[in-house]
């Protein structure tokens, strides 16, 4: 620490330099501190969470089975999983909403493809929570949907037009952007496939058009995927499990009950 003053004391050159550091780390961490915490948040936690997300969706699913169901009340329980959903939901919108920040400052200093991976992950578990809250609702409460939750339904969907743009942009720039589109793809349909719980009333109450946008929008990225490209996402990424076939039958349904819509 002397020899720090002693430094620092010897001329106002010495002190630019200190306080330009200071400087420098303190803007750094201001452009940096959301990207850094969402990839910290993906190598430490995302891991675990999605586990426990998908004991609970394999306890939904045998539900039935009394053992499950007990299974399946004590997890949703445990994980808070009604609140949780919330609570990423803000969290999802708030880093699209910074999302041409947080994209250049991470890729500058090369930690972009971690920033969109980690970022799709934490959409992908609001989706799941998603899924898991409707079958709760479904089974125990029997509600039907509020118009609130379809306007905010319908407003999430609407956000993701910002990572869509971004993330297909780069992938026409290079091709290892491309599983990053995929994953964006896949996420989309699965979304949107869930106007198939809301009474047709209610489907028609939504933006057709921008509903439609976006099954073409995520059917074209999986149309012109290679089949190779595909299959290695598939292998890298546990959540693409689904099949192109499985993708398009799900777009068809969603666009069906849309178009029934006048």
């Amino acid at each position: 620490m002397k020899k720090f003053l002693s430094w620092y004391k010897q001329s106002t050159k010495h002190k630019i330099i200190f306080f330009s550091i200071i400087f420098i780390i303190s803007l750094a961490y201001s452009f940096l501190h959301r990207p850094l915490g969402l990839i910290m948040w993906d190598w430490s936690q995302r891991k675990a969470t999605e586990q426990a997300l998908n004991a609970i969706i394999l306890a939904a699913t045998n539900i039935s089975i009394d053992d499950n169901e007990k299974r399946f009340l004590k997890l949703y329980a445990d994980n808070n999983i009604s609140q949780e959903k919330d609570l990423i939901a803000k969290d999802v919108l708030h880093y699209i909403d910074n999302l041409e920040i947080d994209l250049l400052a991470s890729s500058i200093v090369g930690l972009d493809e971690l920033y969109l991976q980690a970022f799709l992950q934490k959409a992908k578990v609001y989706t799941l929570e998603y899924v898991l809250v409707d079958i709760f609702d479904k089974i125990y409460h029997n509600t039907p949907y509020t118009q609130e939750e379809i306007t905010f339904y319908q407003k999430f969907l609407k956000a993701l037009d910002k990572p869509f743009y971004f993330i297909t942009r780069l992938a026409h720039r290079d091709s290892e952007y491309e599983r990053y589109a995929i994953q964006l793809a896949l996420m989309q349909i699965s979304y949107i496939y869930f106007i198939d719980n809301f009474t047709q009333e209610q489907i028609c109450s939504l933006d057709k058009t921008l509903f439609l946008k976006k099954i073409q929008e995520s059917e074209h990225i999986v149309n012109t995927i290679s089949s190779s490209l595909w299959k290695e996402a598939q292998e890298k990424y546990a959540n693409i499990t689904r099949t192109k076939d499985a993708i398009k039958v799900m777009a068809n349904k969603a666009r069906g009950k849309l178009n029934e819509c006048k």
